[in-house]
């Protein structure tokens, strides 16, 4: 059941808050977040709350508490604050009587609006504001409010705003050294220093709606500006911020007078020409972006455009240097770090409808390469060993240790970034697959042949021989409840299919271009490495299908007993609530599993196995499945439309689109799920109408739900942009422009050709 309310209007499509809850502040901070791809705004209130937890969020800009710990993004210094005082008291909506609320994020164009009637004694203030971030400039912040006095006599009041730079990570403060001062007399600039990674952040924020005398003041870490004005019945005061935030991480050359000279630049321009600019970048992302869907109620409209629209506020745009972390850039959630979760949930979103986006989150991983050497060194292997979680520099982030066992008093050891070694199978994966998708030469020379050999390289040194074959040991799979497992099908298959496709392509790109290929190999040894591939390929175990049709998740995870009472964890509010009754080892010595591991593998490759094994494999592993990870909804929908099983596919999707929605104040307070957000458009892409591609062919499949009627979207493939409708009984496919090559495309099973100069295709 979704917590917000919806409403479309002239404007567009809105999710709505329209009771002041506090115990729902940090969650509506997290589903509020406007963010660019460059930084992140928290939807914290306009005024000061009790339960709040601010945070503003800038990409690349992290920092370590001390030596000893992982870096962590740093929560940045708060531009969005306003105090107003009136009477001795501060406009509060904990402490003030208040009628009218209603708080609403645009999911069309990421625009969060406020109002509200405050009633002190005889008198109703109303306030309404407006924020976001720019899509147009990325480094610009505009927040408008407007105060109306509604009812009652005249009123003076005091407003302050400014640069609070006191914010902290759950208490620690990264940013050490700051200035603030007033340049051009109107405009207060903040410079703050983190002792540990000598980065700089720099803002400038100008401030018009008033012609009352500026009164500037600074407090410790903080620059502000305190007016008065006075409000008369009916008669609205505006007041307009801009801001500007840099960092010395991506603009190591920007000047003072340059964020001066930008800030008063938009300022002239003012919010509303600004506010259309950024609009105008809005509508180009929904010309690919947009899914239509016929006969879907407009609350799960409302979810599935909330989830694209925050999954592209959070992808970098214009930089290789970073990625989408787990969070986004809505909150402290795992730190800033990237997992997985990017090339496997989030990257086929922007590799269907926007390539090049995708292409910068795979760069990405090739400026992480030498972190990959160098844990690969660590452990003995050979190659690139990615890290689980990394950051800016693209090293391993994992802490080695989380809480204390409340039992033994000793830090639990976090065995993900020492076991879980799928990412780097999963990164080769999405390098393959954008390559199918796009057939980007220049990028496979550049970056993507590299990381596939040292990728391989990597699992052929993993694997050791036993039993006449090569095995991978002591190994976490997708499903984190099931630990130091030997042959987790995941893994291995996946590890075998990035080494075969790396030979496959490695021995086109030697037909093709040699001069490449022989440089190529020199640089990374490959002629060398060849032989011991080709053995990997052919020797690496993959558990077979037992007597019952069932694929093994593990070595042993069928001989294990099941978990009692397995549907009252199913079912609770609180994620993980079985370790509320079991010991970890306990959990990991049954059936229980977190999340999608065998079901996450007929996903990705959903020709695998007969129709008969998928489904029964689903039904089966799904019954064991607690769902504990937000990735899980999303991949069973998708796995689940793809067998024809639509109710339960419908079922879950519903729970894939309530992951930060929910009617659940505890859900989502450090953050967004981003990797679930981009696991909707999977499933409804993937799942419901059933597409998928590879080397050979786009392949179309519907499962549509049968209150849908069709829907429609946009597919760039191989170059070529393809509106594609679907219904019960239809597949449409519209070609934007003309190409030099026919198009392969499966419809239904029934492979057809769309020729160069043919522009539509219909089965």
């Amino acid at each position: 059941m979704y917590y917000y309310d919806t409403k479309r209007d002239s404007t567009g499509l809105w999710i709505e808050e329209n009771k002041y809850r506090q115990k729902y502040t940090k969650k509506s901070e997290s589903v509020f977040t406007t963010e660019n791809g460059y930084m992140g705004i928290r939807g914290t209130q306009d005024f000061p709350t009790i339960a709040e937890c601010k945070g503003m969020f800038v990409r690349g800009f992290f920092s370590k508490a001390t030596k000893d710990e992982v870096v962590e993004l740093i929560n940045c210094p708060n531009l969005s604050e306003v105090y107003i005082t009136t009477k001795g008291k501060v406009i509060s909506l904990d402490t003030c009587k208040i009628e009218n609320y209603n708080r609403k994020f645009n999911v069309e164009t990421g625009e969060l609006v406020f109002q509200c009637d405050f009633l002190l004694e005889n008198n109703i203030i109303n306030i309404k504001s407006r924020r976001f971030v720019s899509y147009s400039d990325l480094h610009l912040f505009c927040q408008q409010l407007v105060i109306t006095l509604a009812d009652g006599n005249d009123l003076d009041m005091a407003v302050k705003v400014g640069i609070n730079g006191q914010m902290t990570n759950s208490g620690v403060a990264h940013i050490r050294k700051t200035e603030c001062g007033v340049r051009n007399n109107t405009v207060m600039e903040y410079i703050g220093n983190t002792d540990d990674s000598e980065i700089d952040i720099m803002m400038a924020l100008d401030y018009e709606g008033t012609d009352d005398a500026k009164n500037y003041g600074l407090e410790r870490r903080s620059i502000y500006e305190k007016r008065k004005i006075k409000l008369v019945k009916n008669k609205p005061v505006t007041l307009t911020k801009y801001a500007m935030v840099f960092t010395n991480v991506e603009e190591p050359d920007i000047t003072k007078t340059d964020k001066i000279s930008r800030i008063i630049e938009n300022r002239k321009k003012g919010f509303a020409k600004l506010f259309d600019e950024h609009l105008q970048e809005v509508y180009k992302f929904w010309k690919n972006a947009e899914i239509k869907i016929d006969g879907i109620s407009v609350e799960d409209e409302a979810a599935i455009k909330y989830s694209q629209l925050q999954l592209f506020g959070m992808i970098p745009k214009d930089t290789d240097r970073v990625s989408i972390a787990a969070k986004g850039l809505s909150g402290e959630g795992y730190k800033g770090h990237v997992f997985w979760d990017s090339e496997i949930y989030m990257l086929p979103f922007f590799c269907y409808t926007n390539p090049e986006m995708a292409k910068r989150l795979l760069i990405y991983r090739y400026n992480g390469l030498s972190g990959a050497f160098k844990k690969a060194k660590e452990y003995g292997y050979k190659g690139a060993m990615y890290p689980w979680e990394s950051a800016f520099e693209g090293k391993e982030e994992t802490p080695l240790f989380a809480a204390l066992n409340i039992e033994t008093g000793k830090a639990n050891p976090v065995w993900s970034g020492r076991k879980e070694h799928h990412v780097s199978a999963d990164i080769a994966y999405a390098i393959i697959n954008y390559y199918h998708m796009t057939k980007d030469e220049e990028f496979m020379h550049k970056y993507g042949y590299e990381m596939l050999i040292e990728i391989s390289k990597f699992w052929e040194s993993r694997s050791v021989e036993k039993n006449g074959r090569l095995e991978i040991l002591d190994i976490i799979g997708p499903d984190e409840y099931d630990e130091h497992i030997d042959n987790n099908t995941f893994t291995n298959y996946m590890a075998k299919y990035c080494v075969g496709q790396t030979l496959i392509e490695l021995k086109k790109l030697k037909e093709n271009d040699n001069n490449f290929y022989e440089k190529l190999s020199d640089k990374t040894k490959y002629e060398d490495n060849i032989l011991g591939l080709e053995e990997f390929v052919r020797n690496i175990y993959i558990p077979q299908v037992n007597k019952d049709g069932i694929i093994p998740q593990d070595d042993t995870f069928l001989s294990k007993k099941e978990l009692p009472d397995i549907d009252k964890y199913k079912n609770s509010q609180v994620k993980q609530s079985v370790l509320l009754d079991y010991t970890r080892d306990q959990v990991v010595d049954t059936q229980a599993i977190k999340q999608a591991d065998v079901v996450m593998l007929l996903n990705l490759f959903p020709q695998l196995y007969s129709p008969d094994i998928v489904k029964k494999n689903v039904l089966f592993y799904e019954k064991r499945t607690l769902h504990d990870s937000s990735l899980s909804y999303c991949a069973h929908a998708q796995a689940c439309a793809n067998i024809g099983e639509l109710d339960m596919a419908q079922n879950f999707f519903k729970k894939a689109l309530e992951v930060d929605l929910v009617d659940n104040p505890y859900d989502s307070t450090d953050g967004l799920h981003a990797a679930a957000m981009g696991g909707i458009y999977n499933c409804l892409i993937q799942g419901f109408a059933g597409v998928s591609a590879d080397d050979s062919a786009l392949y179309i499949t519907p499962h549509l739900p049968k209150e849908w009627k069709k829907m429609e979207f946009v597919v760039m493939y191989k170059g070529c942009r393809l509106e594609i409708r679907v219904s019960h009984d239809k597949v449409d496919i519209y070609k934007t422009g003309d190409t030099s090559y026919p198009l392969c495309i499966s419809i239904n099973n029934n492979i057809m050709t769309m020729e160069a100069n043919q522009q539509q295709l219909s089965a």
